[in-house]
């Protein structure tokens, strides 16, 4: 069978100017890139909140530095709850070292659940680290959101627990911690990463271009064999 002279060669270069093109397009992220740990079901049951919770989480690979995060609450009673939020590392039983971050004091939420929100203006922290952020609130009482599935509190999260202390943000030293395995706090932290991420998009077409690929390797050979 008589073939085209330079065909093997194209066919040889088109793979990999293919190759060098979707790589190119496969959603490469910049330092910025917003990862996100999130331990909502979709589903809450709401719990009268001790003076003092909170969650633990641990940061996510390729995470520099906390952008913010969030719990999710409701009033739970007339008087409106003053709240604030504030953050420590954790060492799996209890809050360590200084306090990183601590928000101002605020009127808690309505009588809805919103998310309130703590922004921590990109404070450095450590991946594969663990840290806790709680809530402390005075005068009134707020509910929060817990995660659930099915009717009952569910672990929808495995890198932390919620947990339940008498911490403030001003005394940290030999305050009380209480670790609630297997249950977690509706809680979200968005942290900027390094970390290179595909999307969706890139993803099929690494697929699709991998499959023309593979075809254009066989037509070659096949033409070979004849």
């Amino acid at each position: 069978m008589s073939q085209v002279p330079g065909a093997h060669t194209r066919l040889r270069t088109i793979p990999r100017l293919l190759a060098g093109a979707l790589l190119a397009t496969a959603g490469v992220t910049h330092s910025g890139h917003a990862q996100v740990i999130d331990t909502r079901t979709g589903e809450r049951i709401s719990a009268v909140t001790v003076p003092r919770f909170g969650q633990t989480f641990t940061v996510p690979v390729g995470a520099t530095s906390l952008i913010g995060f969030s719990f999710f609450l409701r009033a739970s009673g007339p008087t409106p709850a003053t709240i604030r939020g504030a953050l420590m590392r954790w060492n799996g039983s209890a809050g360590v070292g200084d306090v990183l971050y601590a928000s101002a004091s605020r009127q808690g939420p309505p009588g809805a659940f919103i998310e309130e929100a703590f922004v921590t203006n990109v404070l450095p922290v450590m991946a594969g680290e663990q840290y806790v952020a709680f809530l402390e609130q005075a005068v009134g009482t707020v509910q929060h959101g817990r995660a659930a599935s099915g009717g009952v509190l569910v672990d929808s999260y495995a890198g932390g627990a919620a947990v339940i202390t008498s911490c403030t943000a001003s005394v940290v030293v030999g305050c009380g911690w209480g670790v609630e395995q297997g249950r977690d706090a509706e809680f979200v932290a968005r942290f900027n990463s390094t970390t290179v991420v595909p999307e969706p998009r890139s993803m099929a077409m690494l697929a699709s271009g991998g499959a023309l690929c593979l075809a254009l390797v066989a037509r070659r050979r096949r033409r070979r064999s004849c």
